[in-house]
Protein backbone atom coordinates (compact mmCIF):
# COMPACT_ATOMS: atom_id res chain seq x y z
CA UNK A 1 0.00 0.00 0.00
CA UNK A 2 1.40 3.44 -0.91
CA UNK A 3 1.79 6.49 1.37
CA UNK A 4 -1.19 8.20 -0.26
CA UNK A 5 -3.47 5.30 0.66
CA UNK A 6 -2.39 5.35 4.33
CA UNK A 7 -3.01 9.13 4.78
CA UNK A 8 -6.42 10.47 5.81
CA UNK A 9 -8.54 12.27 3.30
CA UNK A 10 -10.35 15.61 3.84
CA UNK A 11 -13.66 14.03 4.83
CA UNK A 12 -12.01 11.98 7.58
CA UNK A 13 -10.27 15.10 8.97
CA UNK A 14 -13.46 17.10 9.03
CA UNK A 15 -15.22 14.28 10.78
CA UNK A 16 -12.50 13.98 13.45
CA UNK A 17 -12.48 17.73 14.09
CA UNK A 18 -16.25 17.85 14.47
CA UNK A 19 -16.41 15.09 17.10
CA UNK A 20 -17.48 16.23 20.56
CA UNK A 21 -16.52 13.94 23.41
CA UNK A 22 -19.61 14.91 25.43
CA UNK A 23 -21.97 14.18 22.53
CA UNK A 24 -23.39 10.73 21.70
CA UNK A 25 -23.18 9.60 18.08
CA UNK A 26 -24.67 6.78 15.98
CA UNK A 27 -23.53 5.12 12.75
CA UNK A 28 -25.85 5.44 9.73
CA UNK A 29 -25.21 3.96 6.25
CA UNK A 30 -24.24 6.27 3.38
CA UNK A 31 -26.09 5.68 0.09
CA UNK A 32 -23.44 7.00 -2.31
CA UNK A 33 -21.24 4.24 -3.82
CA UNK A 34 -18.34 6.56 -4.67
CA UNK A 35 -17.50 7.22 -1.05
CA UNK A 36 -14.80 5.15 0.64
CA UNK A 37 -16.76 4.97 3.90
CA UNK A 38 -20.04 3.13 4.03
CA UNK A 39 -21.25 4.70 7.37
CA UNK A 40 -21.45 8.17 8.82
CA UNK A 41 -21.55 9.41 12.40
CA UNK A 42 -24.58 11.51 13.29
CA UNK A 43 -25.23 13.06 16.80
CA UNK A 44 -28.21 11.63 18.63
CA UNK A 45 -30.92 14.21 19.32
CA UNK A 46 -31.87 14.38 22.99
CA UNK A 47 -35.49 14.54 23.86
CA UNK A 48 -36.37 17.79 25.62
CA UNK A 49 -38.16 17.28 28.87
CA UNK A 50 -40.20 20.12 30.31
CA UNK A 51 -38.92 20.77 33.79
CA UNK A 52 -41.57 21.39 36.35
CA UNK A 53 -40.68 24.17 38.82
CA UNK A 54 -40.98 23.18 42.40
CA UNK A 55 -41.81 26.74 43.54
CA UNK A 56 -45.16 26.93 45.30
CA UNK A 57 -47.87 28.89 43.52
CA UNK A 58 -49.01 32.02 45.33
CA UNK A 59 -52.73 32.30 45.44
CA UNK A 60 -53.96 35.84 44.81
CA UNK A 61 -56.65 37.06 47.13
CA UNK A 62 -60.05 37.30 45.52
CA UNK A 63 -61.19 40.79 44.57
CA UNK A 64 -63.48 42.28 47.20
CA UNK A 65 -67.11 42.15 46.33
CA UNK A 66 -68.87 45.49 46.25
CA UNK A 67 -71.76 45.86 48.56
CA UNK A 68 -75.03 46.62 46.90
CA UNK A 69 -76.33 50.16 47.32
CA UNK A 70 -78.89 50.70 49.99
CA UNK A 71 -82.30 52.16 49.37
CA UNK A 72 -81.25 55.48 50.91
CA UNK A 73 -78.23 55.77 48.58
CA UNK A 74 -80.35 54.98 45.54
CA UNK A 75 -82.90 57.61 46.58
CA UNK A 76 -80.15 60.24 47.06
CA UNK A 77 -78.70 59.54 43.60
CA UNK A 78 -82.16 59.85 42.01
CA UNK A 79 -82.74 63.18 43.82
CA UNK A 80 -79.35 64.49 42.66
CA UNK A 81 -80.06 63.57 39.04
CA UNK A 82 -83.48 65.19 39.30
CA UNK A 83 -82.04 68.47 40.71
CA UNK A 84 -79.36 68.61 37.99
CA UNK A 85 -81.98 68.17 35.30
CA UNK A 86 -84.12 70.94 36.82
CA UNK A 87 -81.12 73.30 36.92
CA UNK A 88 -80.23 72.51 33.32
CA UNK A 89 -83.79 73.19 32.17
CA UNK A 90 -83.89 76.45 34.16
CA UNK A 91 -80.60 77.63 32.60
CA UNK A 92 -81.82 76.71 29.09
CA UNK A 93 -85.06 78.60 29.66
CA UNK A 94 -83.20 81.65 31.01
CA UNK A 95 -80.92 81.73 27.96
CA UNK A 96 -83.91 81.62 25.63
CA UNK A 97 -85.54 84.52 27.51
CA UNK A 98 -82.26 86.53 27.46
CA UNK A 99 -81.76 86.66 31.21
CA UNK A 100 -78.30 87.02 32.79
CA UNK A 101 -77.05 83.78 34.29
CA UNK A 102 -74.19 83.71 36.78
CA UNK A 103 -72.34 80.70 35.44
CA UNK A 104 -68.71 79.70 35.72
CA UNK A 105 -67.01 79.33 32.32
CA UNK A 106 -66.03 75.84 31.35
CA UNK A 107 -62.42 74.81 30.82
CA UNK A 108 -59.21 76.36 32.11
CA UNK A 109 -58.78 80.00 32.98
CA UNK A 110 -57.27 82.12 30.19
CA UNK A 111 -53.61 83.02 30.67
CA UNK A 112 -52.93 86.62 31.61
CA UNK A 113 -50.58 88.46 29.26
CA UNK A 114 -47.68 89.77 31.41
CA UNK A 115 -47.21 92.74 29.08
CA UNK A 116 -50.67 94.08 29.88
CA UNK A 117 -50.75 96.21 33.00
CA UNK A 118 -53.64 95.51 35.31
CA UNK A 119 -54.65 98.53 37.38
CA UNK A 120 -56.55 97.68 40.53
CA UNK A 121 -58.08 100.43 42.59
CA UNK A 122 -58.45 99.45 46.21
CA UNK A 123 -59.87 101.32 49.12
CA UNK A 124 -57.78 100.96 52.26
CA UNK A 125 -59.33 101.89 55.56
CA UNK A 126 -57.14 102.41 58.59
CA UNK A 127 -58.52 102.35 62.09
CA UNK A 128 -56.44 104.36 64.57
CA UNK A 129 -57.01 103.70 68.26
CA UNK A 130 -56.44 106.61 70.68
CA UNK A 131 -55.29 105.25 74.03
CA UNK A 132 -54.74 107.49 77.08
CA UNK A 133 -51.09 107.58 78.17
CA UNK A 134 -51.83 108.36 81.83
CA UNK A 135 -50.56 111.97 81.64
CA UNK A 136 -53.65 113.61 80.20
CA UNK A 137 -52.73 112.86 76.58
CA UNK A 138 -53.38 110.11 74.04
CA UNK A 139 -51.21 107.74 72.00
CA UNK A 140 -51.98 106.56 68.46
CA UNK A 141 -52.05 102.80 67.89
CA UNK A 142 -52.85 101.05 64.59
CA UNK A 143 -53.40 97.65 66.20
CA UNK A 144 -56.33 96.96 68.45
CA UNK A 145 -55.18 96.99 72.08
CA UNK A 146 -55.59 93.70 73.88
CA UNK A 147 -56.19 93.74 77.60
CA UNK A 148 -55.61 90.44 79.36
CA UNK A 149 -56.83 89.29 82.76
CA UNK A 150 -53.36 89.96 84.15
CA UNK A 151 -53.56 93.64 83.09
CA UNK A 152 -57.01 94.03 84.67
CA UNK A 153 -55.79 92.52 87.94
CA UNK A 154 -52.72 94.80 87.92
CA UNK A 155 -54.91 97.92 87.59
CA UNK A 156 -57.13 96.73 90.43
CA UNK A 157 -54.08 96.23 92.67
CA UNK A 158 -52.77 99.72 91.82
CA UNK A 159 -56.12 101.32 92.72
CA UNK A 160 -56.22 99.47 96.05
CA UNK A 161 -52.62 100.54 96.78
CA UNK A 162 -53.50 104.19 96.10
CA UNK A 163 -56.38 103.99 98.60
CA UNK A 164 -54.07 102.50 101.24
CA UNK A 165 -51.50 105.26 100.61
CA UNK A 166 -54.23 107.88 101.03
CA UNK A 167 -55.24 106.36 104.39
CA UNK A 168 -51.62 105.98 105.59
CA UNK A 169 -50.65 109.48 104.43
CA UNK A 170 -47.32 108.35 102.91
CA UNK A 171 -45.95 106.59 99.87
CA UNK A 172 -45.86 102.80 100.31
CA UNK A 173 -43.62 100.32 98.53
CA UNK A 174 -45.24 98.20 95.81
CA UNK A 175 -44.48 94.83 94.24
CA UNK A 176 -44.34 93.99 90.51
CA UNK A 177 -48.01 93.01 90.59
CA UNK A 178 -48.97 96.46 91.90
CA UNK A 179 -49.75 95.26 95.42
CA UNK A 180 -48.55 97.09 98.54
CA UNK A 181 -45.44 95.61 100.11
CA UNK A 182 -46.38 94.45 103.61
CA UNK A 183 -42.98 95.50 104.96
CA UNK A 184 -43.89 99.17 104.45
CA UNK A 185 -47.22 98.71 106.27
CA UNK A 186 -45.80 97.28 109.49
CA UNK A 187 -45.45 99.62 112.50
CA UNK A 188 -41.86 100.29 113.54
CA UNK A 189 -40.60 99.21 116.91
CA UNK A 190 -39.13 101.76 119.45
CA UNK A 191 -35.63 100.48 118.73
CA UNK A 192 -36.12 101.09 114.99
CA UNK A 193 -37.43 104.61 115.63
CA UNK A 194 -34.46 105.39 117.89
CA UNK A 195 -31.98 104.06 115.33
CA UNK A 196 -33.61 106.14 112.59
CA UNK A 197 -33.41 109.32 114.71
CA UNK A 198 -29.73 108.68 115.43
CA UNK A 199 -29.07 108.11 111.73
CA UNK A 200 -30.84 111.37 110.81
CA UNK A 201 -28.86 113.26 113.49
CA UNK A 202 -25.53 111.93 112.25
CA UNK A 203 -26.44 112.80 108.66
CA UNK A 204 -27.35 116.34 109.71
CA UNK A 205 -24.11 116.71 111.65
CA UNK A 206 -22.06 115.60 108.65
CA UNK A 207 -23.96 117.95 106.38
CA UNK A 208 -23.41 120.94 108.73
CA UNK A 209 -19.71 120.11 109.07
CA UNK A 210 -19.33 120.01 105.28
CA UNK A 211 -21.07 123.34 104.84
CA UNK A 212 -18.91 124.93 107.57
CA UNK A 213 -15.67 123.62 106.02
CA UNK A 214 -16.70 124.90 102.60
CA UNK A 215 -17.55 128.35 103.96
CA UNK A 216 -14.21 128.55 105.81
CA UNK A 217 -12.30 127.62 102.64
CA UNK A 218 -14.08 130.33 100.66
CA UNK A 219 -13.47 132.94 103.38
CA UNK A 220 -9.74 132.12 103.56
CA UNK A 221 -9.45 132.39 99.80
CA UNK A 222 -11.16 135.80 99.74
CA UNK A 223 -8.92 137.08 102.54
CA UNK A 224 -5.83 135.96 100.61
CA UNK A 225 -7.02 137.79 97.49
CA UNK A 226 -7.72 140.91 99.54
CA UNK A 227 -4.24 140.82 101.04
CA UNK A 228 -2.60 140.50 97.60
CA UNK A 229 -4.60 143.44 96.17
CA UNK A 230 -3.89 145.58 99.24
CA UNK A 231 -0.14 144.94 99.07
CA UNK A 232 -0.04 145.74 95.35
CA UNK A 233 -1.83 149.07 95.86
CA UNK A 234 0.46 149.98 98.74
CA UNK A 235 3.58 149.25 96.66
CA UNK A 236 2.38 151.43 93.82
CA UNK A 237 1.46 154.35 96.11
CA UNK A 238 4.70 154.29 98.05
CA UNK A 239 7.00 154.06 94.98
CA UNK A 240 8.30 157.55 93.92
CA UNK A 241 7.41 158.86 90.47
CA UNK A 242 11.06 159.15 89.43
CA UNK A 243 11.50 155.36 89.65
CA UNK A 244 8.50 154.60 87.48
CA UNK A 245 9.68 154.23 83.89
CA UNK A 246 7.79 156.32 81.38
CA UNK A 247 7.13 154.95 77.92
CA UNK A 248 8.68 157.21 75.33
CA UNK A 249 6.64 157.77 72.16
CA UNK A 250 8.84 158.56 69.14
CA UNK A 251 7.32 161.01 66.66
CA UNK A 252 6.90 159.91 63.03
CA UNK A 253 9.40 161.55 60.63
CA UNK A 254 7.95 164.02 58.12
CA UNK A 255 8.27 163.28 54.34
CA UNK A 256 9.85 166.12 52.34
CA UNK A 257 9.71 166.89 48.59
CA UNK A 258 13.26 165.61 48.17
CA UNK A 259 12.26 162.24 49.59
CA UNK A 260 9.33 162.01 47.19
CA UNK A 261 11.59 162.85 44.21
CA UNK A 262 14.15 160.21 45.17
CA UNK A 263 11.42 157.56 45.64
CA UNK A 264 9.96 158.34 42.20
CA UNK A 265 13.36 158.09 40.49
CA UNK A 266 14.04 154.77 42.20
CA UNK A 267 10.67 153.43 41.02
CA UNK A 268 11.41 154.43 37.36
CA UNK A 269 14.84 152.87 37.59
CA UNK A 270 13.41 149.62 38.88
CA UNK A 271 11.01 149.43 35.95
CA UNK A 272 13.79 149.56 33.29
CA UNK A 273 16.40 147.53 35.12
Amino acid sequence: MSDSDESLNTEDLNELNSIDNNQAYEEIPVKSVERSKQTKRVPIQKETVNEVSEEPLIKQPPSPKRKPRSEKQKQNIENLIKRNKERALARKKAREEGKIIDEKPLGRKPKVNPKEEIVVNREIQKIIYMIPDGHGGFEKHLNKPRISKKDIQYHKNVMEAEQEEFIAGKVLLKTKQGKVDNRSKKARSPAQIKATEALVARAKQRRDAGKKAKAEAENSKMEQIKDEVHNTIVDVVKTPASKIKKRGIKPRPAITDEDRRLAKEKHIKDLFS
